[in-house]
């Protein structure tokens, strides 16, 4: 679900959807971008961390 929302905002800026949008706007969209990119890569951590420790 998280890679769905980091996917459709990430077209949405290369679309530039979000042109005509305050500076204060852009900057949310890039931190939410962060915050959502840092969430998939520490799911994706654990999940590896996780299959290491079972085997």
């Amino acid at each position: 679900m998280r890679s769905n929302h980091l996917f459709s905002n990430v077209v949405g800026v290369a679309l530039r959807e979000w042109r005509d949008c305050r500076r204060l706007t852009h900057r949310t969209i890039r931190l939410a971008l962060a915050v959502l990119a840092g969430a998939v890569l520490l799911l994706t951590y654990g999940n590896y961390l996780g299959d290491f420790a079972a085997k």
